[in-house]
């Protein structure tokens, strides 16, 4: 099971308030093993919930009554999507889990939001902080006629995310709650340095609403005026030649998110001077994240 961030919250603060609401839906399979994973959800004490079955399915809902937040610490929240995570697992097929299972942290000037997404038979949970308004302190409102989020196809569920908004209350902000709901996570992107093959190495470091990518020398990075002109030499085309050139004049590449089709969905630009002076330097550049995203891929321009 991947290790999952725990909810957002400030430093050494203590929320005064968790709300639970949506459900989490799953294709019925082992009852045994479900109601195992059942009860020890309902063990931890966090809030309650119930278990209906309905056409070869199950669902699991919260209690929507708001409920004190002194004792929903970050370990209280782990052992909670750990437990979300095994009653998804007893489903007969995880991968076809559906949910609108969210919750809200209310601090005393903002509040965590954080929406529990399927992906890849898991719960990720997708998080952000707001300012506090006067409504979060209000009854809940009606979950009736909320959409499902999950295994749906992409339209739907970009669909279904824009119902939830404006059932539930909750704001499909600007940084792209939607990017990041559907977007693979950074490890699982695969990479290419193209004709930088060697002399660049590519990775990404995961950030909230991101991909982090950083540039740093490779084995074979030209740091003399005599490696530059033997790779020159060694150029096998006019593409490797002048991503030599870049390489030696500090000059600037281009890092893309390439999506199933081959064609880039977005690219920057990430100037490479750093990299000359300093053999531990980096080049660094954020790409937003984005749900069709299948590669990201170091090239000459942004094409």
């Amino acid at each position: 099971m991947r290790d999952a961030p725990e909810l957002p919250r400030p430093e050494a603060a203590t929320p005064e308030l968790v709300r639970f609401a949506g459900l989490l839906e799953a294709p019925t399979g082992d009852l045994a093993r479900l109601r195992a994973a059942f009860d020890a959800l309902q063990h931890l004490g966090v809030v309650r919930f119930r278990l209906d079955f309905d056409g070869g399915r199950f669902t699991v809902m919260p209690d929507e009554t708001p409920l004190d937040g002194a004792g929903f610490d970050a370990t209280r929240q782990e052992l909670l999507l750990d437990a979300l995570q095994r009653v998804v697992a007893a489903a007969a097929d995880p991968a076809r889990a559906e949910s609108t299972l969210r919750c809200s942290l209310v601090f005393e000037h903002e509040v965590a939001e954080t929406l529990f997404v399927p992906r890849h038979g898991e719960l990720r949970p997708v998080s952000r902080m707001r300012p506090r308004h006067p409504h979060d302190s209000a009854p809940p409102p009606d979950p009736a006629a909320i959409g499902l989020l999950g295994s749906a196809s992409l339209g739907r569920r970009l669909a279904v995310v824009a119902c939830l908004a404006l059932a539930a209350g909750l704001v499909v902000w600007q940084s792209g709650i939607l990017a990041r709901a559907f977007a693979e996570q950074a490890q699982d992107l695969p990479t290419s340095t193209g004709p930088f093959h060697g002399i660049l190495e590519l990775a990404i470091e995961p950030t909230f609403d991101a991909y982090d990518v950083v540039l740093r020398r490779g084995p074979d990075y030209p740091a003399t005026l005599e490696q530059l002109a033997a790779l020159e030499q060694q150029a096998g085309d006019l593409v490797r030649r002048a991503a030599v050139r870049i390489v030696g004049d500090g000059g600037v590449a281009w890092v893309a998110l390439v999506g199933e089709d081959g064609k880039p969905l977005v690219s920057a630009p990430v100037a490479l001077r750093a990299l000359l002076t300093d053999p531990e330097g980096a080049a660094r550049v954020a790409l937003p994240a984005h749900a069709e995203a299948r590669l990201v891929r170091l090239a000459l321009d942004g094409e």
